[in-house]
């Protein structure tokens, strides 16, 4: 629950071309359950999704709609642009393609992963979903992962399209984990093939199988590159989370009409969709064919794994994190899930068991944002919003 929320100093200002600096736009107290919080805001972008990460104490930030990726070191009362990634500059791509930057991720050692949409809006070619690794901000990037099959949007725009539920990156010492939203299904009538996508064959069974992304997460080894297909059954899954302590995958995806998932991600296991969901169809119409291809059983997740925690209305969750048991914001925090959600536009707090099996507290701490992505660095919590904020938590 909310407690408090009291808005203060007000400065308006994008990043300084001349300084390469963002002052601060706005300052807020949070009072929750066990501590008070500082949101410190910056206006990073107007109006445009920002995806955030992590790196080596500073913050890496980028425009969904862009090839750029900045890289921001916190001064005081402002943030100081340290350096720039500019995409297009050193990846090899066709002159009649795009870029649409899906995630970025970073690992303790500083190496950065970002996952973007290599799209034509042609339908004569096709696009994929790639990952790229580097080593340091200022070393050449290796292609890890492309995204298979090569499919083609129709009738709306590639960076508008299915795709988008895709690309979420995890990482560990050892693996980088993808998460693919179910993109071969049209999500609002539950119909295969989707309309808009072409490239499929028309058997589902078969393309699920020949997909690595598609309604799946899987895991590239860093060093072979090999890909595993983890688990399947995933809608549109919006965050993902790797927890050392324990060896934990975290994902949280969307479901129709409510029934958005937490979901404790096991090696070979089916999470459900399309068969399944504990969410509602948007029309009454969808329950019956041609519009629900796979006779979907709605409230309902017989016979596969079912999520630890599951929200009717939708919150519509985006990231996740966990804070490490180090971590200086709040000690009584650590160990804890911090959601980000996009339609509720809040962070929820998720107190688990020792088991991690059950959501012992569910504590929405409202920002007021559509919070697209979150990250932490050692004694802070940073989001992004699709309106082009950076947000600030720290300790009050």
């Amino acid at each position: 629950m909310l407690v408090g929320f009291a808005l203060v100093a007000v400065v308006f200002q994008i990043v300084n071309p001349t300084s390469g600096t963002i002052e601060i736009e706005s300052q807020a107290t949070i009072e929750t359950k066990f501590s008070t919080i500082q949101l410190t805001q910056f206006e990073y972008a107007l109006n445009e999704p920002v995806v955030i990460t992590a790196y080596q104490n500073k913050i890496a930030v980028a425009k969904r709609k862009s090839s750029k990726i900045d890289i921001f070191s916190q001064k005081g009362n402002h943030l100081k642009l340290i350096s720039t990634i500019e995409l297009k500059d050193i990846l090899i791509i066709e002159k009649s393609s795009e870029i649409f930057i899906l995630d970025l991720e970073s690992t303790r050692s500083g190496r950065i992963y970002v996952s973007y949409l290599d799209f034509y809006d042609d339908a004569r070619k096709c696009d994929h979903v790639k990952v790229i690794e580097f080593e340091k901000a200022t070393s050449r990037p290796r292609l890890i992962f492309t995204s298979t099959p090569c499919l083609s949007m129709l009738n709306k725009a590639s960076e508008a399209g299915g795709y988008i539920m895709s690309g979420r990156l995890a990482v560990s010492d050892t693996h980088v984990y993808i998460a693919g939203g179910m993109s071969m299904i049209d999500l609002a009538s539950n119909t295969y093939p989707n309309p808009n996508v072409v490239g499929m064959s028309g058997n589902f069974k078969r393309d699920l199988a020949m997909s690595n992304l598609y309604g799946s997460v899987s895991k590239i080894d860093i060093r072979s590159l090999h890909i595993v297909k983890v688990s399947t059954g995933h809608r549109s899954p919006q965050g993902l989370a790797y927890d050392p302590v324990g060896d934990v995958l975290w994902l949280s995806e969307h479901g129709p009409s409510g029934g958005d998932e937490l979901n404790k991600i096991k090696q070979g296991g089916n999470y459900g969709w399309p068969y399944v969901s504990l969410g509602q169809p948007y029309d009454n119409a969808h329950l019956l064919m041609p519009y629900n291809t796979f006779d979907t059983q709605y409230s309902s997740h017989s016979g596969f794994i079912a999520p630890v925690l599951s929200w009717s209305p939708s919150i519509a969750p985006s990231q996740l994190v966990v804070v490490p048991k180090k971590s200086g914001f709040d000690r009584s925090w650590q160990g804890n899930i911090l959601l980000s959600t996009l339609k509720d536009m809040s962070i929820h707090r998720l107190v688990l068991s020792k088991t991690n099996d059950v959501v012992l507290d569910d504590e929405r701490i409202q920002l007021g944002h559509r919070i697209r992505d979150i990250a932490l660095t050692e004694s802070r919590i940073w989001a992004s919003t699709d309106g082009g904020k950076i947000l600030l938590l720290s300790p009050g």
